[in-house]
C-alpha cells in the first residue's frame, strides 16, 4: 500500500511538472484578422496624412509584433473575437488605438502618428513651426461672407477648419477593412474667425484652427524658448499664453498706452509704448513681476528689438537708439528714415524699416555706423531676417520685397493678398508667412526665391495683423 502511494505521488507530481512547464499558447486561434495602416498626421499642403512605411506594430499585452509595407498597411491573422489595443512607433512618434474585433462587424486600425513634441489642438497640430496669426474684427458690411465664429464663444473651444486654398487634398480612412479616399471637400472653411488666434499648421494647412478670444490681438511674439507667447491687444493690456493651452496664463496693462511693437528675448519682455507719456515698457519674462518704464529719445517710439543685453527703439523723429537692458541708459544712437515702424536684427546689422520714406535703413551692431539704405517700395511696415534673406511687408502695393543681405540688393516682389502687415520666416527660413489685413489671408512664400505656394482661405471680416513662429 506504500508503494501505491509512492507510485501515486510520483505520478501526480510529474503531471503538475508537464503542465507548468508546456508553453502556454500566445492567444487563442482564431479565424479573424486585424489589418490597419499607420498614417502621419503632418506631411505636405496637399495632403493632410500620408502613409507610413516601416512602422513597428504591437498588439499589446502579446507577443505578436509587425512592421508596416510600402503602403502603411499591417496585418495580423488568426485572431479571436475580442477587445484588442494596437499601437505603433516610429522616429520618435507613437499612436494607439482600440479595435473591436467580431465576426458580424469586422474592424481596421487606423493610427495617425503625431510628431514627438506636437499637441494636437483638436485637429490641428501644435507645435514647432506652427504658425500664430492675430485676427481682428473688421468693420461689417458688404455681402454675406458666410459661416463665422462666435466672438463671444468660451475661451478654450476647440474648433479646426479647413482654411487653405490646396488642390483637391484627401483623407485617408479605413473602412471595414479598406482605405478609402474621403473627400473633405464638402466641409464648410471658415470666413470670419472674429478676434481670435489662427493656427496655421504648415505642412498641413487644411487643419488650421482657430481660438476664439474675448479680446482683440494685435502683435504676437514668442519667447525663444517657446514656452510663452505674448500677446499686445487693443484694450491697452498684454496677455501670455502657455501655447499649447491658448488659455491666457496672465495680462500686463498698458494704462492708457497704445503698444506700437512687441519683442521678447527668454528674459526681458520688451513693448513699445505710445502715449502722452511715451517709453518702453520692460518686464522680466520669468515671473511678470519686475517691471520697469524706460524713457527714450526718439520721440513716441514705433519699434522695439532685444539683442544680447540691449534694447534697440526707433521712433517717429527718425532716431534709432540702443539701450542697456538692466538700466534704460543710452548706449548709442544714429539717424534712420521718416517714420521707422519695425526692427530686425542679424549677426552682425541692424534693419530698420522706414515706412515715411519707403526705404530700408541697414546699420552694424553694435555700434549703428550706417552700413547702406535702400528703396524697398510704398508704405512698408515690417521686417524680418532669416540667414542671408531680409523681407519687407509692403502695404501700399499688397507685395513683399525680398532682398539678399550682402549688399543689400532687392531679389523679387511678389504680390501677396491685400494690406501686408506682419510677416516672419520659418524656423529653417524655407518659408516666409505674411498676414494681409485687408484681404483677410495669410500667403506662404519660398523663403529663399519668394514665389507663393498657397494662401488660406479669405476671411472678409477678419484682419489678419501680427504672426508669430513657434520656436
Amino acid at each position: 500500500m506504500r508503494r501505491l502511494a509512492l507510485l501515486l505521488l510520483l505520478f501526480l507530481t510529474q503531471v503538475v511538472v508537464g503542465r507548468t512547464t508546456e508553453p502556454a499558447p500566445d492567444l487563442p486561434t482564431g479565424k479573424l484578422d486585424l489589418q490597419g495602416i499607420v498614417i502621419s498626421r503632418v506631411t505636405t499642403a496637399e495632403a493632410p496624412f500620408k502613409p507610413v512605411a516601416g512602422a513597428e506594430v504591437r498588439l499589446e499585452g502579446t507577443s505578436k509584433v509587425t512592421t508596416t509595407d510600402a503602403g502603411g498597411s499591417f496585418k495580423f491573422t488568426g485572431l479571436m473575437s475580442g477587445i484588442y489595443q494596437v499601437s505603433t512607433s516610429k522616429d520618435g512618434a507613437q499612436a494607439r488605438a482600440t479595435v473591436h474585433l467580431s465576426e458580424s462587424a469586422p474592424s481596421a486600425a487606423c493610427l495617425v502618428l503625431t510628431p514627438a513634441g506636437t499637441t494636437m489642438w483638436g485637429l490641428t497640430p501644435l507645435g514647432m513651426d506652427t504658425v500664430y496669426v492675430a485676427l481682428n474684427q473688421c468693420q461689417q458690411g458688404g455681402p454675406d461672407p458666410g459661416p463665422f465664429l462666435d466672438p463671444n464663444s468660451s475661451p478654450g473651444t476647440t474648433l479646426s477648419y479647413p482654411a487653405a486654398v490646396v488642390n483637391e487634398w484627401r483623407d485617408l480612412l479605413l473602412e471595414r477593412g479598406e482605405l478609402s479616399p474621403v473627400d473633405f471637400g464638402k466641409q464648410t472653411p471658415v470666413t470670419a474667425a472674429l478676434n481670435s488666434f489662427m493656427l496655421l499648421p504648415p505642412e498641413n494647412p487644411p487643419f488650421t484652427g482657430y481660438q476664439p478670444l474675448r479680446f482683440q490681438p494685435v502683435w504676437l511674439a514668442f519667447r525663444p524658448d517657446g514656452k510663452r507667447l505674448y500677446a499686445a491687444c487693443s484694450d491697452q493690456c498684454i496677455r501670455f499664453f502657455d501655447p499649447a493651452v491658448l488659455k491666457p496664463a496672465g495680462s500686463i496693462p498698458t494704462s492708457d498706452s497704445i503698444v506700437t511693437d512687441l519683442a521678447v528675448s527668454n528674459r526681458y519682455l520688451a513693448a513699445t509704448l505710445m502715449s502722452p507719456t511715451p517709453g518702453l515698457l520692460v518686464l522680466d519674462t520669468a515671473t511678470h513681476q519686475e517691471r520697469k518704464l524706460f524713457e527714450v529719445p526718439c520721440g513716441q517710439p514705433q519699434a522695439v528689438a532685444v539683442v544680447d543685453q540691449s534694447f534697440l527703439v526707433a521712433g517717429d523723429n527718425g532716431i534709432l537708439c540702443r539701450l542697456d537692458a538692466a538700466t534704460g541708459t543710452v548706449l548709442g544712437s544714429a539717424p534712420v528714415g521718416s517714420k521707422p515702424t519695425s526692427i530686425a536684427v542679424d549677426a552682425n546689422r541692424v534693419y530698420v524699416v522706414n515706412s515715411g520714406s519707403g526705404d530700408l535703413s541697414v546699420l552694424t551692431y553694435p555700434d549703428l555706423k550706417p552700413a547702406g539704405r535702400l528703396r524697398v517700395g510704398t508704405s512698408p511696415r515690417k521686417v524680418a531676417v532669416h540667414g542671408n534673406r531680409v523681407a519687407v511687408s509692403l502695404n501700399g502695393t499688397n507685395q513683399v520685397a525680398l532682398l539678399d543681405s550682402n549688399g543689400p540688393t532687392l531679389l523679387s516682389t511678389p504680390e501677396v493678398g491685400a494690406g501686408p502687415v506682419g510677416l516672419a520666416f520659418s524656423r529653417d527660413g524655407s518659408l516666409l508667412y505674411v498676414a494681409c489685413r485687408e484681404g483677410g489671408t495669410v500667403a506662404v512664400l519660398d523663403g529663399r526665391t519668394g514665389v507663393l505656394q498657397y494662401s488660406t482661405t479669405p476671411q472678409p471680416l477678419s484682419a489678419p495683423f501680427g504672426l508669430a513662429v513657434h520656436p
